[in-house]
């Protein structure tokens, strides 16, 4: 008799557009030896506008050739960046920061689990991943009443990613073609020297568009 299992190669590429969102600031926002900026919590999305991303996927299924349609079960690679522009905080009295560009790249592994429906080529995946994701250092633009001057807001930082995804898509042939939802938590970038956070997990609410080729 014939293998019951099969593997299965699944390779994608997708773009993203991505969403900030939790406490980047839950106290007052402190600079140098104790100059209060903000006095009021900040989130993600008042540093950064929403951004775009892009990641290349590796997956590898365990197919069970007896189920049509059936659910197939893998582990799956994927790296990613993202790219947040930076936004202008309005502080107390006639100060502000304008906060560079963030840049985020990310690797991550995990498990993927796919469902056909039906015999019409339509499907639907989701995948829980962990990894870690690296952030570039972000400066910024102080501006008081009678200064201005640049310093680090966020510093080059590795820590800890998570991700929760789901996509529903259409397969021709080889070829698939997916649109999704997810979310990502990631621990926060590590704050400046001269200044002081008291940081949340840095969260996104992601929308994509992708293409899979499958073998």
């Amino acid at each position: 008799p014939g293998k019951e299992h099969d593997l299965q190669l699944n390779v994608g590429a997708h773009v993203r557009y991505a969403i900030p969102f939790g406490a980047a600031d839950r106290s007052e926002w402190i600079y140098g030896p104790g100059l209060v900026v903000v006095d009021q919590n900040l989130s993600w999305s008042d540093f950064f506008n929403p951004g775009w991303g892009l990641d290349l996927e590796v997956d590898l299924f365990f197919s069970n050739r007896n189920k049509t349609p059936g659910v197939n079960y893998g582990v799956m690679f994927m790296l990613q960046t993202d790219e947040f522009g930076g936004q202008r905080i309005n502080g107390i009295g006639n100060n502000s920061v304008k906060a560079d560009d963030l840049t985020m790249n990310s690797i991550l592994v995990g498990g993927k689990v796919l469902q056909s429906l039906g015999g019409g080529g339509f499907y639907a995946d989701g995948h829980i991943a962990i990894g870690a994701v690296h952030y570039l250092g972000v400066d910024g633009t102080f501006t008081g009443a009678f200064t201005q001057f640049r310093d680090e807001i966020f510093e080059d930082t590795w820590t800890f990613a998570s991700q929760f995804r789901g996509h529903v898509g259409y397969r021709a042939g080889p070829v698939g073609f997916v649109f999704g939802l997810g979310f990502r938590i990631q621990a926060p970038p590590g704050e400046g020297s001269r200044v002081s956070f008291d940081s949340g997990a840095f969260w996104t609410f992601d929308l994509e568009l992708g293409v899979e080729l499958g073998f």
